[in-house]
Order: C-alpha cells, then sequence, then structure tokens
C-alpha cells in the first residue's frame, strides 16, 4: 500500500512560517530570531518540497524583520549577514542545551453544548504554555448551551494562542436541515432540538430555524474538514487510510467509526479523532487517538496535549469533571417532519447501553465494519 505524503500550499507555508510570530507578539528582533528557529526546525523535514517553499517564506521575513531593525538602529545595525549568523549562533546553543524548542497542540473533542465544560477546559489549557486548540467538530446538540458554545468559539481565542475549529456530522446535519426542509427531522431527533431551544424556540412549539443566527450557520459552513501538522491528521471522525487526502470523502472525515481492532494511522500520521464516545474513554492506539468520552451526558470532557515535535499519541491528558446530564432534548419520530411540537425526552440511557453492549476489553469494542454507509435513519442518535 503506497501512503501519499502532503504537498503544502503557499498559504499553508506562509501561515506555518509567521505564526510564531503573530501570536506571541514579538518584537523584530525577537522576530528573527523565531524565523531562525523556523528554518532549523523546516531545515530538518524530509520533506523537499516544504522545505523549499518554507524556505522562500522564511527568507522575506527574515530580511523585513531586519530591515525594521536597521530603520530603528540606522547606521549601527549590524549587516544582515551577521545578524543571520549570531541569531542562528543563538538558537544552536539554546538547542543544545535545552534541547529541541517545541510547542503545544491541545484537542477539544465533541462538546454537543456543554459551555460550562467547554469553559472549564479552556481555563485548564490557558494556565499552560500557549500553542494551539484543535476543536474536533460536533459543538452542538443534545447539551443546552450550543448556541453560548457557538458564540465562544466565535470569539476566537485570547492572545498568544491560535484556535483551529473542525466540522463535524452534527454541524453538517444542522447546515443541511438550514437549506432543506426534508432533512430538519433527521437532525431533530439526533439532537437539534436541544439547539432549537438554545437559541430561544420554546418547548411545545413547532421548530423554527430562522432563529437561529445565519452568521452562526454561516460560520459552520466555513469551517474545514481536517487539519494536518508534522506529526498528526485531526479530524472529526476518521480517515480512509487508501485514499490521498485531497481526495477523502466527506461523509467519511465526519461519520467514519473505526473497527475495533484498528490501531494503525494514516500512514506516518498520527490520527486524532472523535466522534465514538467511551464514557470511559479516551481511547489511546499506536496510530490513532479517540478522545470521544460522550461529554455531553457524562460530564467528563478530556483535552489532548500533543508536542508538536514528538510523533505519536498525546503527551498528557487534561481530565475535565462537571455533573452528568442524563437528558437531551428530541422529538417524536413520527411521519410529519415539520409541525412536531419540542418535547423533552430520555434517551440517555441508549448511550451507556449501546457501549457496554459493543464493550469487551478496555480500548476494543465491537464497531461496525469502517468502510460502512454512515448515513443515520429517523431513529437514530449518532
Amino acid at each position: 500500500m503506497r501512503f501519499p505524503w502532503f504537498g503544502p500550499t503557499r498559504a499553508e507555508v506562509t501561515a506555518v512560517t509567521h505564526d510564531l510570530i503573530v501570536r506571541r507578539g514579538l518584537n523584530a528582533y525577537d522576530e528573527a530570531i523565531h524565523i531562525s528557529e523556523i528554518a532549523l526546525t523546516i531545515g530538518s523535514s524530509k520533506n523537499a518540497k516544504l522545505y523549499r517553499l518554507a524556505a522562500d517564506e522564511i527568507k522575506l521575513t527574515f530580511e523585513l524583520a531586519w530591515e525594521q531593525v536597521r530603520k530603528k538602529q540606522g547606521d549601527a545595525a549590524p549587516s544582515l549577514i551577521a545578524v543571520e549568523q549570531a541569531h542562528t549562533s543563538w538558537v544552536e546553543g539554546r538547542r543544545s542545551k535545552e534541547g529541541a524548542i517545541s510547542t503545544k497542540t491541545y484537542v477539544i473533542p465533541d462538546l454537543h453544548g456543554r459551555f460550562d465544560l467547554l469553559q472549564l477546559a479552556l481555563s485548564k489549557i490557558e494556565s499552560r504554555e500557549p500553542g494551539t486548540v484543535i476543536f474536533t467538530g460536533d459543538y452542538i446538540d443534545r447539551g443546552p448551551q450550543s448556541r453560548e458554545v457557538i458564540e465562544r468559539l466565535i470569539a476566537g481565542p485570547a492572545a498568544g494562542w491560535k484556535w483551529i475549529c473542525l466540522t463535524g456530522n452534527h454541524e453538517d446535519m444542522l447546515i443541511q436541515a438550514s437549506q432543506d426542509r426534508f432533512k430538519v427531522n433527521r437532525w431533530l431527533v439526533n439532537g437539534g432540538n436541544a439547539t432549537l431551544i438554545s437559541y430561544g424556540v420554546g418547548l411545545g412549539t413547532s421548530p423554527d430555524l430562522s432563529l437561529v443566527d445565519s452568521s452562526h450557520v454561516n460560520w459552520l459552513k466555513r469551517l474545514p474538514l481536517l487539519h494536518r501538522d508534522k506529526h498528526r491528521i485531526y479530524v472529526h471522525a476518521g480517515v480512509d487510510q487508501e485514499v490521498p487526502l485531497e481526495k477523502q470523502n466527506k461523509q467519511t472525515l465526519i461519520w467514519k467509526r473505526y473497527r475495533a481492532d484498528f490501531e494503525l494511522g494514516y500512514g506516518p500520521f498520527h490520527v486524532v479523532h472523535g466522534h465514538d464516545p467511551f464514557d470511559d474513554g479516551p481511547r489511546l492506539y499506536p496510530g490513532r487517538t479517540d478522545l470521544d468520552t460522550g461529554a455531553y451526558c457524562t460530564g467528563r470532557l478530556f483535552v489532548g496535549v500533543f508536542d508538536d515535535e514528538k510523533p505519536g499519541g498525546p503527551v498528557d491528558l487534561i481530565e475535565n469533571v462537571l455533573p452528568r446530564r442524563n437528558t437531551f432534548l428530541g422529538i417524536r419520530t413520527d411521519k410529519q417532519t415539520l409541525g412536531n411540537s419540542i418535547r423533552q425526552r430520555e434517551p440517555a440511557g441508549r448511550f451507556h447501553r449501546l457501549r457496554r453492549q459493543r464493550g469487551g476489553p478496555r480500548g476494543l469494542r465491537a464497531a461496525p465494519h469502517e468502510g460502512r454507509d454512515h448515513s443515520v435513519d429517523a431513529g437514530s442518535h449518532e
């Protein structure tokens, strides 16, 4: 089997090169130092295409940073070559003393309207070294505060942090429901009623999607399906190991469920995902990490901490625990698509029965084959 290697775009390289400068608020002198760090890191990459593209960007950014220094210092400023050599020596000395300079990526899985857990997780993350936070989708449905979750994500990170929000199958169901009235019921029975209530739709009334803020829906439409860095692929549900990333099917990325015995990643990349909940998770495998613990009803949300310079799974897990919620808001599954009133029911027990019936040894379960069609019917709760 041939695993495709990635080919970064110019925009991706530009974003990587400038990210450290922007999120750390560096001045011109420090910019030059950190650009040198990036140059050394990318210079060791096996991907020649990435190095060629990044080298041009690094050179340009380094020269611009030096020009800022020169404008401030005038004739007293050192030559560009001297500055470059000095910074390279400084970085090499720092690396020899402290080891490889690394940053962290924090991954938050399925939130499903648990704004309280989101706030708790962010408070713990932001007490640590600044880095990148990746959200793997399923921000809405089932839990009580979907609107608040979306508003917080749109508001963005604190200074010094970078956020990447991916899309999940529940965001996709909302988008489809907003465009096709015949798909509304499918979304509602999968927890969409809880989302509508968070936007002001009352119990006992007809589902009115017009109350969902259109700017929120438009923001959801723009979310990417996956994110890739040096060592890992981050996605809501999973990836097909035999298909190049640029040709992956959307349904696979947001609906896939791995086989119980599947422990591989995607070629050299470790896959980090959610979507498949275990109340005693997370599930950690050699090639992939499933962080979903069904936080909306278990009250347990784990944040995976990954070292950007080290391949493989998380180097740490941040546990966030709040009271369990044993209900979510659903709708009658009768033949009418519209006109059903919003009703409250309690199917949460199904979550626990399902996971225990499909259980087995910790870390394994008898899941459907990874290649199956994962579209859901009107009575399912994915």
